[in-house]
């Protein structure tokens, strides 16, 4: 039963969080959209931070009432949905369409925005190493003697560090151009990478990892402002579920390598192989034209065009 409601609030987090993204638009102001998506960026961020030992102590004290909690949020949430004002999206007129059609219709708007395109390929291999890096980061953590609390505790830098980069986000967003963030966040991730291959103590490694995940709420920000102002109103949900589905679907296959490499050769040269594909992530991002020349956030707007 357990697995079965796992599915289905998955399956439903795609829809939510797909539409959430989208809908963003009409409740704040252009010019605070970076600091919006930032804030909703710290709150993912705490939630996985606190969520795990939260949970840990709920169960302990019975098994019923974590999931009570979970959902008497979940009521609440709804609750809270039903009494924002703002409508969701813009009026829409003409019939329905065939689902395949509109998913193409995502896809090519995506794939004709150079910037979001870009970004979403980057996404794509920045994603598929540091998903890859957790098992390999455990790995390591373990052939440095470290007890399961021990790791456990390393992933708590992964939360204190999206948290620090969502109160910082609004700050780097504001500050610098999108080459900066966007260039600046594969950059950091790839000289942090060898880094994995000298520190010993399993709370360093914490350290280490936790690190890489600093820039991303800026560069979640910054992108998810510009695909809000950019992608008319009635592509919104297409647009980022399709620049979502080339970021995560780079995930399965990066764990799948991942696993044999670390079995065939070990976690040294796993984490070599990851370097160096985020040495080209890195790189392609520094040379790119559409990165380099994107025009300022504060020179968009949403008017009718993007509507």
């Amino acid at each position: 039963h357990i697995l079965v409601v796992a599915f289905v609030e998955g399956v439903g987090w795609v829809f939510f969080d797909t539409a959430s993204r989208s809908a963003v638009r009409h409740l704040v102001p252009a010019e605070q959209l970076p600091d919006a998506v930032a804030q909703n960026q710290g709150r993912d961020y705490a939630a996985h931070l606190l969520g795990s030992p939260l949970g840990g102590f709920l169960f302990g004290l019975s098994r019923a009432v974590p999931f009570i909690l979970d959902a008497l949020t979940y009521l609440v949430s709804l609750i809270t949905l039903l009494l924002v004002r703002p409508d969701f999206h813009e009026e829409r007129s003409g019939e329905r369409r065939h689902l395949l059609r509109e998913i193409s219709e995502g896809i090519s708007y995506l794939w004709r925005q150079p910037l979001l395109r870009v970004t979403s390929l980057l996404a794509a291999g920045s994603d598929l190493v540091l998903n890859s890096l957790f098992l390999v980061v455990i790995v390591i953590a373990q052939e440095q003697g470290a007890s399961p609390s021990l790791v456990g505790a390393m992933f708590l830098f992964v939360g204190v560090g999206g948290v620090l980069g969502a109160v910082l986000a609004p700050w780097l967003t504001r500050r610098h151009h999108v080459r900066v963030v966007v260039v600046g966040t594969e950059w950091a991730v790839m000289l942090l990478l060898p880094l994995l291959l000298i520190v010993e103590q399993p709370i360093a490694i914490g350290l280490v990892f936790g690190a890489m995940f600093v820039g991303f709420p800026a560069w979640n920000a910054i992108i998810g402002a510009y695909r809000l102002a950019l992608v008319p109103d009635r592509l919104q949900a297409r647009v980022q579920s399709a620049s979502s589905l080339l970021a995560v679907g780079s995930i399965p296959l990066g764990l799948l390598a991942v696993g044999f490499t670390l079995e065939r050769f070990g976690s040294k040269e796993t984490v070599l192989g990851l370097f160096g594909i985020m040495l080209l992530v890195a790189s392609s991002a520094a040379a790119n034209r559409s990165v380099r020349e994107a025009p300022a956030l504060k020179d968009l707007r949403i008017g009718p065009e993007s509507m």
